[in-house]
């Protein structure tokens, strides 16, 4: 009965069951849509996978769209950005400025400019620094934030507070500078 169905999918589409089912998984299609479009159970589709030896995608493109939609169309938070309504994830990642900074200004009752405002230097995430310290200087920094607090001393000194915390715990990578 299995090969006489898998003659009539083959002769239908008028390809091998091989080509027929890359074909559909080239399209996006999970496994389940191409069950249906061939008429198949998921399981006669599964063994032919198996079969072909084929390696079908967990997350089809159809699945990713799906669920980039539903998280969209639940968002609790809409704002007016750039005249159009939209989800405040949408604006956030449009504008540059990490979800989670523009929530927390949306929740404190930020509107507006406020709520897209650049980020200030201290509150980006760790990454790659080029701070033209030295030894000495770091250690300075190191022990202005002992005495007034790193954010503090980060904003005093114009650097970003990762970078002043990374010092503090010894994990900072310090080059000598450059002799020009």
């Amino acid at each position: 009965m299995a090969r006489h169905v898998l003659a009539e999918v083959e002769e239908r589409h008028g390809a091998p069951i091989g080509a027929i089912l890359k074909g559909l998984m080239e399209e996006g299609l999970n496994k389940q849509s191409a069950s249906e479009r061939l008429g198949v159970t998921k399981n006669t589709l599964l063994r032919w996978i198996k079969k072909c030896n084929i390696d079908w995608p967990i997350y089809t493109l159809e699945h990713s769209r799906k669920r980039q939609n539903n998280l969209r169309e639940r968002s609790l938070y809409h704002v007016e950005h750039n005249g159009e309504t939209k989800p405040l994830f949408d604006a956030a990642k449009e504008e540059g400025i990490p979800y989670n900074v523009v929530l927390d200004r949306y929740k404190r009752g930020e509107r507006g400019s406020r709520l897209f405002r650049p980020v200030r230097e201290y509150r980006k995430p760790p990454g790659s620094y080029e701070i033209n310290f030295t030894p000495e200087d770091w250690n300075l920094a190191c022990e202005l934030a002992e005495e007034i607090g790193t954010k503090r001393a980060a904003q005093k000194l114009n650097i970003p507070m990762s970078a002043l915390t990374l010092a503090r715990n010894g994990l900072l990578e310090t080059t000598a500078p450059r002799a020009e």
